[in-house]
């Protein structure tokens, strides 16, 4: 299939055709990866994380879920020396 390139601001724009979009279930907005190969571009969908981000407070959400048992345990590092000292009194 063709397409034509055209001015957008500073930058140059692909159209994708809309069979093409709606072969891949692309819909407008979506981050995509464009990548210089020889003789061309390579344009994709970025790569999924391997892990799901979950925030602090997800995580400690689910230890409260699964119970004490599940909570890490207090480990006592020793008091603070050089720059690690922090003067709460301010």
């Amino acid at each position: 299939m063709r397409a034509k390139s055209a001015q957008w601001g500073n930058s140059i724009a692909v159209r994708v055709p809309r069979s093409v979009a709606e072969t891949i279930d692309l819909k407008p907005g979506e981050d995509l990866e464009i990548f210089a190969v020889p003789g061309g571009l390579n344009i994709r969908r970025p790569k999924t994380p391997r892990y799901p981000s979950v925030s602090l407070a997800e995580m400690v959400a689910e230890m409260d879920r699964l119970g004490p048992d599940s909570r890490p345990d207090v480990v006592d590092w020793g008091s603070d020396r050089g720059d690690e000292i922090v003067d709460d009194r301010r």
